[in-house]
C-alpha cells in the first residue's frame, strides 16, 4: 500500500516546508516539492497542516482500581478515542501488585490488550516494590524493550514506595540506560490531611484537593530530584499541575538534576471550583486540579519551553461510579478522560490563542515523549525509515465539545472535561503505520496496533 499527501504543510518539530510525503511499506519514503510519483492512494493535503502523529506517553487503559472498578475504556475504545483525536501512539502503565513479580503485571496488560489495540502501543511499569534480589527483573524488562520504570511517592499501602526502595531502584535504571517516572505527591502527610478532615465532617469532593496542598507536591518534586541526582538517573515527574511544582523543577534543573516535566490538559483548563459543583465528583483525579492562578502559571512555564510533554493521565469513570463517593470523597475514583481531546486542545488554546509555534506543539505532543522513551526516530516525526504515523490536520475547522455528540466523542465515558468549548484544528485524515485508520469520522482500520519494544532513554533534542 502506498500512499502521496501532496502540497500540505509538513511540520516537525525541527522543521516546515510545503510539498509532499511519499508512504510506502507502513513507512515514511521520500520528502519532497511536486513528487514525480504514482501511489494507491494521493491525499490532496493542500490549506492543510502534516503532522507527526501524536504520542501519549500517560494512559490507563483497562485499569482495576479495586472495589470492582476498572477505568471505562479499554485498548478498543481507548484507542479508538485516541486516533480520531491524532494520537497514533500511546504508552499506558503495568502495574506490578505488592509481592509479585512485574513479568506478571507485563503479561497480564498484553492479555488485556491482545487484538483490540487500534494504534501502536507500550507500556512503562510501575514499581511498588525491589527487593535487591529482584533488581535482576529489570533488566529482563530492559531486555524486552520497557525502559521506562513509574514509581510513586504517594498512596500508602498500595503504591507508595520508600525512599530506599526508590533510591535502590533509581541506581539500578540508570545503569540501564532508563528513566524514572515519579508521582510526586507526600503521601504519609496527605493521609493525615485527609484523616484531620474526615474527623470534621469534611467529605465533599473540593476536600480531596484542600487535603493535597500544592505544597506537598512541591516538596516531593524536590525530594525526589536530590536521589535523582544521587543516582545520576533521568526523572521525569508525571501530571504536574502547580505553581509551587514548576518551581521546584526549576530548582533541580539549577542544581544540575536531569528532570523531565509532563502536564496534562485538565490543569491547564480546569480549576478547584469544579469540584464546588453539584457534579465536582466527576473532576477528581491526583494529584488534584488547582485553585485560579495556577492554570496560568502552567501556560507560562508551556510557552516557555520548560514542560517536555503534554500528556492526558488518560484515567476514565463514569458519572454513575464516581457517585459512590458522594458522602466520602475517598471512595471517588481518580483519574479524568482526555486522550481524544488533547491535540485539538492544546492546538486550539495554544496555537490558535497564545502563539505556540507550530514547532513546539509537535514536539510536545509527540517528538519529546518518542526521544525519551526510546521511541525516536521510529516515531515522533517525519523523515525517510520512520514510520508513516501522520496526520492530515485541518486548521480552520472548528468543533464544540460535547459528550453527547458520537462524532468527535468515542471514549466510553459519559462526560467531558471540556464539555461546550469550541476548539479550533483538527485531524482530517489520521494514517497510522502506512495504513488510513481514520476519515471522515470513521475508524478505516481496527485491531492493526503493535507492541512496541523501545530503547534507552535519550536526552529530548527539540
Amino acid at each position: 500500500m502506498s500512499i502521496l499527501i501532496r502540497g500540505g504543510r509538513v511540520v516537525t518539530a525541527s522543521a516546515e516546508f510545503v510539498g509532499d510525503v511519499y508512504v510506502e511499506g507502513g513507512a515514511v519514503r521520500l520528502l519532497g516539492e511536486r513528487l514525480d510519483l504514482s501511489a494507491d492512494e494521493v491525499i490532496d493535503a493542500t490549506g492543510k497542516l502534516v503532522l507527526p502523529g501524536g504520542i501519549d506517553p500517560h494512559t490507563h487503559l483497562d485499569m482495576a482500581v479495586g472495589r470492582g472498578l476498572v477505568t471505562s475504556d479499554d485498548f478498543d475504545s481507548g484507542t479508538a478515542a485516541a486516533l480520531f483525536g491524532g494520537t497514533t501512539t500511546l504508552i499506558d502503565f503495568a502495574n506490578q501488585e505488592p509481592g509479585h513479580s512485574t513479568f506478571e503485571a507485563l503479561d497480564d496488560l498484553k492479555a488485556r490488550a491482545a487484538g483490540k489495540a487500534h494504534c501502536d502501543w507500550s507500556c512503562h511499569m510501575t514499581v511498588t516494590d525491589m527487593a535487591p534480589d529482584r533488581l535482576p527483573e529489570l533488566d529482563a524488562l530492559v531486555a524486552d524493550g520497557i525502559s521506562s520504570f513509574k514509581m510513586f511517592m504517594a498512596y500508602p499501602g498500595r503504591l507508595y514506595t520508600d525512599d530506599r526502595t526508590r533510591f535502590r531502584t533509581y541506581r539500578h535504571v540508570a545503569g540501564l540506560g532508563g528513566v524514572i517516572l515519579m508521582h510526586a505527591e507526600t503521601g504519609l502527610v496527605i493521609d493525615e490531611l485527609v484523616a484531620d478532615a474526615i474527623a470534621a465532617g469534611h467529605t465533599a469532593p473540593i476536600w480531596h484537593a484542600r487535603t493535597r496542598p500544592p505544597e506537598l507536591a512541591a516538596e516531593a518534586i524536590h525530594r525526589s530530584a536530590v536521589l535523582a541526582k544521587l543516582a545520576g538517573v533521568p526523572l521525569y515527574i508525571v501530571h504536574m499541575n502547580s505553581a509551587q511544582g514548576v518551581e521546584a523543577m526549576r530548582r533541580a534543573k539549577a542544581d544540575g538534576v536531569e528532570i523531565l516535566g509532563e502536564v496534562c490538559p485538565q490543569y491547564l483548563h480546569l480549576d478547584a471550583s469544579w469540584l464546588e459543583r453539584p457534579d465536582g465528583g466527576r473532576y477528581i483525579c491526583s494529584p488534584p486540579i488547582r485553585p485560579l492562578g495556577h492554570q496560568e502559571a502552567l501556560w507560562r512555564a508551556l510557552l516557555a519551553g520548560e514542560f517536555t510533554t503534554v500528556a492526558t493521565d488518560h484515567a476514565p469513570f463514569t458519572t454513575a461510579e464516581r457517585a459512590l463517593g458522594a458522602e466520602d470523597f475517598r471512595l471517588i475514583p481518580n483519574g479524568l478522560p482526555g486522550v481524544e481531546e488533547r491535540m485539538s486542545y492544546l492546538y486550539s488554546e495554544g496555537v490558535v490563542k497564545r502563539g505556540l509555534s507550530l514547532r513546539e506543539f509537535v514536539a510536545l505532543t509527540s517528538t519529546r515523549a518518542a526521544q525519551t522513551f526510546g521511541l525516536y526516530p521510529r516515531k515522533g516525526t517525519i523523515a525517510p525509515g520512520a514510520d508513516a504515523d501522520l496526520l492530515v490536520w485541518d486548521p480552520q475547522v472548528r468543533r464544540t465539545l460535547r459528550a453527547a455528540d458520537p462524532a468527535i466523542h468515542h471514549s466510553r465515558v459519559d462526560y467531558s472535561c471540556y464539555e461546550g468549548l469550541e476548539v479550533q484544528g483538527g485531524p482530517e485524515v489520521v494514517i497510522q503505520g502506512g495504513r488510513v485508520a481514520v476519515r471522515g469520522g470513521a475508524l478505516c482500520s481496527r485491531g492493526q496496533g503493535r507492541f512496541l519494544r523501545r530503547g534507552p532513554y535519550a536526552r529530548p533534542a527539540v
